[in-house]
């Protein structure tokens, strides 16, 4: 073995290895031992010799299937042969290719105007550096970038200015009520639908045209164009699991939805040396990825005009699926129908491409499962699969950069134009269960294809037609010579190898090889190269072999006897291979006198910077805006070397500042800022205005901004930067309240957050927030509501809590405890400590949770009251409740809202003591009050609870008129408690216990009375508890208890903002009984922001029995459905209907939808197998009329060939 030592002779970087770079990864000693530290592993293995040693021969087979693997699967031979390989294609045969360029204009969605600039950047993850020696930003008005930049956007725009030609944009953007779309219910998240369109037929869409291109167009100005790095978070800069080429945001712009391109794109064709096939290949995969987030923008820009479904609760509506995919991600979907290829480039370790092939789609082994987007049925993604590979030739993409192809061909020939040849070699890899299969090995396969002669052009042809049979003849001889290439490959040159591979044979241990006389020479000709040498010039048979680069000879042509070896030749390795330990940075006077300067500027404007608390940031963005400040301060220049110098010295002296070369993240360090004379003061932190909105609207905005809070839990990930781009979380903001009329400003906004919220934001650089809660805040609001809903089944609202307990169920945000603690075990920098912050828990009790807890002054001193309010899901309820039980409190909301000689007073006894009478089991029975309201709501409209603990009814409305069929009658203003006791929150827990009964009797901890005045609207539908006192030094919620918070995935592919509302959707297609409206308005579910306006339940008997149901009132803080009782996974039933037969039985028949037309009926439903029976039936007659369309074009082709 050999060993680290930093004196042992090493062989020289190869020419490849200096470009490509040498394989590091240690998870694959083979490949390292393989490579020696000298080489790239990109260059073809010489053939085999006549002297070759069986260790030799085992190098060299380590080596090709290094290079197998790397290529998708393909032999190196082929890659070469069908002119796929981008390393030697300069030798091979691109050395004269003149450079092709488009002159097109750009499509005004992506022109100049539409990308970053540096004054519009994101504050909290500005722009990345371009590098290669050029000292700017990657935006688009930096003139190096915009030249590389150009030639992409004029073949996106290509794609897009004939989208009109592709049918598969047609079906994507026509209307939502077109007969080409579908909704099915998700088999995956219940209570959501699935979206499916198809191809519209010519006759429809003769009848109604979409204006594909001028929707395109009218996107322009709405969107936001970056670049970002693919190896990091595309909003904020952080760690990802993952990597991606393009991510599509609805919120991730300043004030815009937002397409992130990976940098990695534009890096390559930045570089000095960068070749003709490298520009060509970067181009037409960028352009692509970028028509592919387009496709995923449309969809978000268009949901309202061109899908049937809404949002629940605010949540974004999964992508619809095309045709028979299986799969609904609409940019891979656009890859595959317009491009007519889903192509996968093969890039080398430092960022240069290699090859690209194109692969079937979907597959599961490439295209996985995320979010919303599910492979369809479920259980599909673990069937059996075969991924066809096929290379795609550099030949193929340089036609695209040309304009005669766009001008002429595809004019011509429409959307085909951009169909692929038939492949001339393939390689099936199987997927079965979740993996590659590894009993059927991956199989590499030749095709047997015909190709058809060279159309004649004469001279009777217009310009334009020659254009066409010019072009149509290039494709046929370009794929003629590829077809030569690759039999000459197998027949003349190569013979079998290991692992269902094929090796170069040397000339004269084989059949006799054959080159054309003139041109560069061609793989099928075996060079006698190193296992690591560049590919030679042209060879003319007859004469002497010429030294290679690096001092091997290339063969003759003609058989000969090995050739004696040269001492130059690249040894044989003759023992295992490590590779050495990084270099040491080795530190000059210069660095520590530029180091100390930074850290007297970083010292300086710490506050400035937000470092005043332990913040999270990018290395970038704290550069970035330093660079700045110091510039505008003192003119002094901090290039981002030196930069790095001073990390790297934080890091050995663990002080100010804490780096992580990896992840790009700086954490600030609480040592190492003590100032060192004669050094001046820190400047102070920024100073805000005072929120300019009025009493009521400040009010509001508070409570929306407390929902948006819980609901954002990527700020709340330990893993994530705490600088957050105002803009940007406004823009968030609005996007997820979605409030007509909404307008809160960014001034207002950060004053809010500053001010009311200053238990977890803070300042930070100009234009961000900055994250500031604990490390375990997401578990400490998990901890809350499960203490709240446990404390729930037995404590009364109004009750007052011992202090200890709620406050070290808050401190769980500084320590965790147990399961949490383990859950953040990568968790390094704490965020905030608790011997830093003893009275944190206050803050958060006051601003963050007034709708689990009140603080009120009682005898001088500080209580905290229990203010959660929880209500049972019909489910649980139906559980709980008997038939005699919904029969009791049928009879009593008969007697209390419709009787006007009853009493308007009862005591909570008395109502308990009708529920009770009902159970069969001791268990089921209430004593206490609390528990009697949860499970099931009253109306605020008639009663609420007064000073003495008593249900204080209204007085009795007057005697309506019977309601017409359909008809709801109409609710007032609720009464709101605006104290201590009051503020219980809206919506219900999915997590709660199974069981809430029990046998409790007494108040625990004590009952605070006192009146309660009369609030404003209060967005809560149920019994507002009256009691206590108004909380001093805080503010009380109007708002509903927060749902509970769970992690959201960020980035890969396109990112998704929303909240599972919970609920069913109606079944698609079902039958709808007459009378009671649609409801109308949203619904307040856990995860989901309430309705902006606090509406009334409808009054009236009829409609109290069709909420009643329902087994409890609908969330509060929505607006309340405003006709016919609607059961869940049922239909609209007729409003206004008796009860019959008993109360039960009449929701049975409710909760079914009403009855059911008769199979004979014209109106029926059709049953499942005669659905599958119509569906074939379409399917058979689009196949004919399919068949019969292909024959009439083959038809028509074959007649214009004749012609020609």
């Amino acid at each position: 073995m050999a060993t680290k030592d930093p004196t042992r002779p090493r062989r020289p970087p190869t020419r490849f290895a200096q470009k490509y770079g040498v394989f590091k990864d240690m998870s694959r000693p083979d490949i390292v031992n393989a490579l020696q530290g000298y080489k790239s592993g990109r260059t073809p293995v010489s053939p085999h010799r006549s002297d070759d040693s069986g260790r030799r021969r085992n190098w060299k087979h380590a080596i090709a299937d290094y290079q197998k693997m790397i290529n998708g699967g393909f032999p190196m031979e082929w890659t070469r042969a069908l002119r796929a390989y981008i390393p030697t294609a300069d030798a091979d045969f691109a050395d004269h290719w003149l450079k092709y360029e488009l002159d097109n204009k750009i499509h005004p969605l992506i022109d100049g105007p539409q990308w970053e600039t540096l004054n519009g950047c994101f504050k909290s993850y500005p722009p990345p550096l371009t590098g290669d020696g050029h000292d700017s930003f990657m935006i688009a008005d930096n003139p190096i970038v915009w030249k590389a930049l150009k030639p992409i956007l004029q073949l996106t725009t290509l794609y897009l200015d004939n989208s009109d030609l592709w049918p598969w944009w047609d079906a994507l953007l026509s209307d939502a009520g077109s007969d080409n779309k579908r909704t099915e219910p998700s088999p995956h998240i219940p209570g959501a639908e699935n979206l499916f369109f198809k191809m519209r037929t010519p006759e429809q869409i003769h009848k109604k045209k979409v204006p594909v291109k001028d929707l395109l167009r009218e996107m322009a100005g709405k969107w936001f164009f970056c670049f970002r790095s693919m190896y990091r978070d595309c909003s904020d800069g952080g760690p990802q699991d993952h990597h991606w080429w393009g991510i599509t945001v609805t919120c991730g712009g300043p004030g815009k939805s937002s397409v992130t391109l990976a940098k990695e794109l534009i890096s390559p064709l930045l570089k000095p040396d960068l070749t003709e096939p490298e520009r060509i290949v970067m181009i037409n995969f960028a352009a692509r990825t970028l028509a592919h987030e387009i496709s995923h923008a449309a969809v978000m820009h268009y949901e309202k005009r061109i899908d049937p479904r809404r949002r629940m609760m605010n949540r974004a509506l999964s992508e619809p699926y095309f045709a028979d995919e299986g799969w609904n991600e609409v940019g891979h979907s656009l890859e595959n129908n317009v491009l007519k290829s889903h192509h996968r480039l093969i890039m080398s370790n430092n960022g240069l491409p290699l090859l690209v092939y194109d692969e079937s789609f979907p597959y599961p082994g490439t295209h996985r499962d995320y979010e919303d987007t599910r492979y369809l049925p479920p259980g599909k993604a673990l069937e059996p699969h075969t991924n066809v590979r096929k290379l795609v030739s550099l030949e193929w993409m340089r036609l695209f950069l040309h304009g005669d192809f766009w001008d002429y061909h595809v004019r011509r020939y429409g959307g085909d134009a951009l169909i692929p040849d038939d492949p001339l070699a393939e390689q099936h890899v199987f997927w079965e269960r979740g993996g590659n299969t590894g009993n059927i090995p991956p199989v590499t396969c030749i095709k047997d294809v015909a190709i058809r002669p060279d159309v004649k052009i004469r001279l009777d042809m217009s310009p334009g037609e020659q254009m066409v049979a010019t072009t149509l003849n290039i494709r046929r001889t370009l794929h003629r010579l590829a077809r030569e290439r690759l039999g000459q490959v197998m027949n003349e040159g190569y013979g079998p190898g290991p692992n269902g591979g094929f090796l170069p044979i040397q000339p004269g241990m084989g059949q006799q090889t054959h080159q054309e006389p003139s041109g560069p020479q061609e793989p099928g000709v075996p060079q006698a190269q190193g296992t690591e040498q560049a590919q030679g010039g042209p060879q003319v048979e007859g004469q002497p072999p010429t030294a290679g680069p690096e001092g091997q000879e290339v063969p003759p042509q003609a058989p000969a006897p090995a050739p004696a070896r040269e001492p130059r030749d690249p040894p044989t390795p003759t023992s295992d291979y490590e590779l050495p330990d990084e270099p040491r940075m080795e530190i000059r006077a210069s660095d520590v006198v530029s180091a100390n300067k930074i850290a007297s500027y970083l010292k300086y404007f710490r506050n400035s910077l937000g470092l005043h608390i332990v913040a999270t940031c990018t290395e970038d963005g704290l550069w970035f805006h330093l660079y700045h400040l110091v510039k505008e301060s003192s003119g002094v220049i901090i290039t981002f070397e030196d930069w790095k110098i001073f990390l790297r010295m934080c890091n050995s002296a663990d002080a100010m500042l804490s780096w992580n070369a990896e992840s790009k993240v700086v954490h600030s360090l609480t040592s190492g800022w003590e100032a060192i004379p004669p050094s001046e003061p820190p400047v102070a932190r920024p100073s805000y205005p005072e929120p300019t909105l009025s009493q009521p609207d400040l009010l509001r905005m508070i409570d929306l901004v407390r929902r948006y809070i819980f609901r954002c839990p990527d700020h709340m990930n330990p893993k994530s930067v705490t600088w957050h781009d105002e803009m940007r979380l406004v823009h968030q903001f609005h996007t997820m309240v979605d409030e007509d009329g909404l307008d809160l400003s960014v001034a207002n906004f950060r004053s809010i957050c500053l001010t009311y919220f200053n238990a977890c934001w803070t300042t930070g650089p100009i234009g961000c927030l900055q994250w500031s809660a604990p490390t375990y805040f997401i578990k400490m609001l998990d901890a809350v509501l499960k203490y709240s809903v446990a404390a729930a089944e037995t404590t009364d609202i109004g009750t007052i809590l011992p202090n200890d307990i709620v406050r070290d169920t808050i401190n769980i945000a500084f320590e965790g405890n147990g399961v949490y603690q383990d859950d953040y075990a990568f968790v390094v920098h704490t965020r905030g400590r608790l011997a830093d912050n003893q009275t944190w828990w206050e803050l958060a009790l006051l601003q963050l949770l007034p709708d689990y807890f009140s603080v009120a002054m009682v005898n001088n001193v500080r209580q905290i009251i229990f203010s959660y309010k929880h209500t049972y899901t019909r489910e649980r309820l139906d559980r709980r409740m008997t038939d005699e039980q919904q029969t009791a409190i049928y009879l009593f909301m008969h007697r209390y809202h419709e009787d006007q000689q009853a009493k308007r007073k009862i005591w909570p006894r008395e109502l308990r003591e009708i529920y009770n009478n009902y159970q069969q089991t001791e268990e089921l029975k209430v004593h206490r009050p609390r528990l009697f309201l949860s499970c099931f709501d009253l109306p605020n409209k008639y009663c609420r609870i007064n000073d003495a603990r008593q249900i204080e009814f209204a007085p009795a409305p007057e005697k309506p008129d019977p309601p017409t069929e359909g008809e709801n009658a109409q609710g007032g203003n609720a009464q709101s408690g605006g104290g201590g006791g009051g503020g219980g929150g809206s919506g219900q827990d999915p997590q709660g216990p199974a069981q809430g009964g029990g046998q409790q009797g007494g108040n625990q901890g004590g009952t605070l009375g006192g009146s309660q005045p009369q609030g404003g609207p209060q967005p809560q539908g149920g019994p507002q508890t009256q009691g206590g006192f108004q909380p001093e030094g805080g503010f009380q919620s109007r708002g509903g208890f927060p749902a509970q918070i769970g992690s959201q995935v960020q980035g890969g592919s396109q990112a998704h903002m929303g909240f599972v509302a919970q609920g069913r959707q109606q079944p698609h297609g079902g039958f709808q009984a007459q009378g009671g409206q649609q409801p109308q308005g949203g619904f307040q579910a856990p995860g989901g922001f309430p309705a902006h306006a606090a509406s009334q339940l409808p009054g009236g008997f009829q409609a109290q029995m069709r909420f009643l149901a329902r087994g409890r009132l609908q969330a509060q803080g929505g607006q309340q459905p405003q006709g016919g009782f609607q059961a869940q996974g049922g239909f609209p039933v007729q409003g206004g209907s008796h009860v019959q037969g008993g109360f039960q039985a009449q929701m049975r028949r409710l909760a079914q939808g009403g009855q059911q037309p008769q199979r004979n009926s014209p109106f029926r439903l059709l049953t499942r197998e005669e659905q599958q029976i119509q569906e074939e039936q379409q399917l058979q007659q689009q196949i004919l009329e399919e068949r019969l369309q292909q024959q009439q074009q083959q038809h028509q082709y074959q007649q214009q060939l004749l012609q020609l």
